[in-house]
């Protein structure tokens, strides 16, 4: 059983087949009908039975199917009505009463995990329920991997603790005066956590106060596993950190050897890093907040999502999208679930050899966003020097590494960064880019800009931006020690700062276009639920 506060539905975008949902599978309870309650609940249905014959009205885009469901659920409402103004029910639909409840909190997104019916949202780059690009906002989530580098002893300059000092107080435009969009909403980002880093042996002096920092300011949490290990069947291609091998020397291949993990070892991997978040000891979250995972390295199995779904996860944002040839950020996915697998999977099986998904029903797929790297003719407006693409493309060939055959293959990046140089797509991590790219922060810049403007020119897609914190992290208080095992790969502080400069200005870039809303990857989730197609669980058994 499942709830949250009511007064967060907006009637005029949901609609539902099933008789438990109401719009939304975790906006309903079953069990005894409470009729005193009748009165509260006639009012908030006559809302919804209005809502549905308008959108029955604007429905002339959708697909036949979706007019059917929002037919029918109309008739329902109004049988509801009826039924409770006859005093023949109290008030349930199918079984089900409706209970306002106090979740707590006024941050908008929180979701938990459905029980009873699974949503179903087919891939599509297409904004959702037949809505025009132009009326959607462009919703752009600010996540942050990994997340060390925030020690309390060694109080390093930037980190996490830079993400949430910049987003202090900002808020959402209020151009439409719609919670449903998240109008006036404040800005949050989610931070996908390695509960390694609160690990003692590894982390003597703690992030734990950063994340707890993040949390208690609103921010989502998610899970990041425990240990960072590769769970996938790719090689990495990446030297041995000596660092882990200290931390776990029984750890022959350490963080990046492909394990090629079972549902077992993924569900404990997940579990063990859930549990530790919880409560006062972890981050203060409770169940109902973690709904959200992202696999180390991108490094998924289809394993993995048969984990998630058995842990009762809502989301995975792992798999990369808008790697289709000819793409160019303006078309790219909109979440979806993986009823029938993943389109944004089979081509990067196609094109790159990575991991087969199959059918998860009901977990919601919200992958990193692809990065477009502008060509030459864009130089000027976006303030790069020219050549940048064929820069890249050199830095990849230059690269030498260990590919999933065992052979050493020269031209391409470390597993996951992959780029076209046809189109300009690349891989949707900070990391990627800085680290294996080795673009300056000011190229960095001019391609977050120009993947922006491309979705905003396009379809709308979300932009889902995965950087990792300690990209912008620099201890100076020791000489020669970079504050986290002396993490080499933020050396100097002038490097730290050129970065952290290119991350703030695109932030306060985004912020500042009307169309866009700063949210979390749970507050997408809880948006695209909206237009969802619900059904028991019994039905969608058969293709788990």
């Amino acid at each position: 059983r499942v709830q949250v506060p009511v007064e967060s539905y907006r009637p005029r975008l949901a609609f539902s087949s099933s008789s438990c949902q109401l719009g939304y599978p975790d906006r309903c309870s079953c069990r005894e009908p409470d009729r005193s309650r009748g009165q509260n609940s006639l009012q908030r249905f006559g809302a919804i039975c209005k809502s549905s014959l308008t959108l029955s009205h604007r429905a002339t885009r959708m697909t036949k199917a979706t007019k059917k469901e929002m037919a029918r659920y109309s008739t329902c409402a109004f049988y509801w009505v009826f039924s409770i103004a006859s005093g023949i029910m109290g008030p349930t639909f199918g079984g089900c009463a409706v209970l306002p409840v106090d979740s707590g909190t006024d941050q908008p997104g929180q979701i938990a995990p459905a029980h009873g019916a699974l949503e179903t949202m087919p891939w599509s780059n297409v904004p959702p329920g037949g809505q025009k690009a132009a009326d959607v906002p462009q919703f752009v989530a600010i996540t942050s991997d990994d997340n060390f580098g925030d020690e309390a002893v060694y109080q390093p300059v930037g980190g996490l603790k830079g993400y949430l000092d910049l987003m202090q107080g900002w808020k959402n435009p209020a151009s439409r005066r719609d919670a449903a969009t998240f109008d006036e909403s404040s800005v949050r980002g989610t931070f996908f956590l390695t509960t390694l880093y609160m690990d003692p042996r590894w982390n003597a002096s703690n992030d734990l106060p950063s994340w707890k920092a993040a949390f208690a300011a609103g921010h989502e949490v998610a899970n990041h596993t425990y240990a960072h290990h590769n769970g996938g069947s790719w090689v990495l291609g990446m030297e041995r950190n000596p660092a882990n091998t200290e931390v776990f020397p029984v750890d022959a291949d350490n963080c990046c050897g492909a394990r090629d993990w079972t549902i077992a070892q993924w569900k404990a991997e997940i579990k063990k890093a859930n549990d530790m978040l919880l409560g006062e000891r972890g981050v203060g979250a409770t169940q109902a907040d973690l709904v959200g995972h992202r696999a180390p390295f991108l490094a998924y199995n289809d394993a993995l999502f048969r984990g998630l779904a058995e842990l009762d996860y809502q989301y995975d944002s792992s798999i990369p999208n808008c790697f289709a040839k000819g793409e160019d950020g303006t078309r790219c996915a909109w979440p979806y679930t993986l009823d029938e697998g993943s389109q944004d999977a089979d081509t990067m099986t196609a094109r790159f050899g990575w991991a087969k998904v199959g059918k998860h029903p009901g977990l919601w797929e919200v992958g990193p966003t692809t990065f477009f790297v502008p060509d030459d003719s864009l130089a000027a407006r976006y303030a790069f020097k020219i050549g940048l693409r064929k820069r890249i493309a050199t830095a990849m060939n230059h690269n030498r590494v260990v590919g999933a055959d065992g052979r050493s293959t020269k031209g391409r990046f470390h597993y996951p960064t992959v780029f076209d140089p046809i189109t300009g797509a690349f891989s949707g991590l900070d990391y990627s880019l800085l680290m294996d790219a080795k673009v300056a922060p000011a190229e960095m810049l001019a391609i977050l800009k120009y993947t922006l403007d491309q979705h905003l020119a396009g379809n709308r897609a979300p932009f889902v931006l995965c950087t990792h914190a300690f990209l912008y992290a620099f201890d100076d208080q020791i000489p020669n020690d970079s504050g986290e095992l002396n993490n080499p790969d933020t050396p100097t502080l002038a490097i730290r700062n050129a970065r952290w400069a290119a991350l703030e200005a695109f932030m306060r870039y985004a912020h500042g276009r009307p169309e866009v809303r700063m949210v979390s990857v749970g507050d997408i989730v809880a948006y695209m639920k909206r237009y969802a197609i619900n059904r028991p669980v019994t039905e969608a058994a058969g293709l788990r």
